[in-house]
């Protein structure tokens, strides 16, 4: 519990990060959009359908713009081939990932597929000695400074659900197939995660959540099914969680590099 006269600090940090986050996440767009409008970035073999998806996700998303599109691919892909499963998340910030799968599935009929978003809804879990974002030295120092304010909960990252709620609202995804699960995800995967899963896609961060939902979730992805791991290169912590996992099931999994903040996408065989 936070001492009663860190509270308002506490509080001012969480409206701060909703305000100053949202300004740098499009700040962010400004460069790799000039890329693309000059040339360097070349989005002439990328499938047109997906930029008004862009358009309508981009403000609700830290992904950059290549990660975005292959999270489009992704969902594309298993909605095309007929794979079996719904979409999972873990890790939602205000649903910008879980937007743009809902609004490829829209385009191509297949509202059948659940979209479960699990998150807390209250910013980053404390993080642990395994856990260290890669050379991001003055977004630690944000995080523990946000630490300490908030008695060890970094809440970081934070977005109300009811926030969350009305971004997938305005996909027009029916909202009977958009579950949220809300809370740690060791305490609600795998009791509230469906059986079988086409798309899952994890951006939790750190060490034990990533460890956590791979051990119970990799299992229910279809094979056909397609993973991806948002951090595995810009957290220690997921990309620890990753190796260790594979290594100790003996699994051979080629991960892709994707975009430039280090995800990685693997189809199961």
């Amino acid at each position: 519990m936070i001492p009663t006269p860190l509270q308002p600090l506490a509080e001012l940090s969480k409206l701060q990060e909703q305000v100053l986050l949202p300004f740098f996440v499009k700040l962010s767009r400004v460069p790799e959009q000039l890329l693309i409008n000059v040339g360097v970035e070349s989005a002439t073999d990328m499938e047109p359908a997906f930029f008004a998806i862009y358009e309508k996700c981009r403000d609700y998303t830290l992904k950059p713009f290549k990660e975005m599109y292959a999270l489009y691919e992704a969902a594309a892909f298993v909605a095309k081939a007929g794979i079996e499963g719904d979409f999972v998340e873990c890790g939602v910030w205000k649903g910008g990932s879980s937007m743009i799968v809902a609004q490829t599935f829209l385009q191509l009929n297949r509202t059948d597929k659940k979209l479960y978003l699990c998150d807390t809804y209250e910013g980053m879990p404390e993080v642990t000695d395994h856990d260290e974002d890669i050379g991001a030295n003055p977004f630690q120092l944000v995080k523990g400074v946000a630490t300490m304010l908030r008695g060890g909960h970094t809440g970081l990252f934070y977005a109300p659900i009811e926030e969350v709620r009305r971004n997938m609202e305005s996909t027009g995804y029916p909202q009977e197939n958009v579950l949220f699960v809300k809370g740690l995800v060791e305490n609600t995967i795998p009791a509230q995660a469906p059986e079988q899963i086409s798309l899952l896609h994890l951006d939790s961060d750190l060490y034990q959540s990533t460890y956590h939902e791979l051990t119970h979730l990799f299992p229910r992805l279809t094979r056909g099914g397609v993973l991806v791991i948002d951090d595995y290169g810009s957290w220690k912590g997921s990309k620890q969680a990753t190796d260790q996992y594979f290594a100790e099931q003996g699994i051979q999994m080629l991960l892709k590099h994707v975009g430039s903040s280090g995800a990685r996408l693997g189809i199961k065989t």
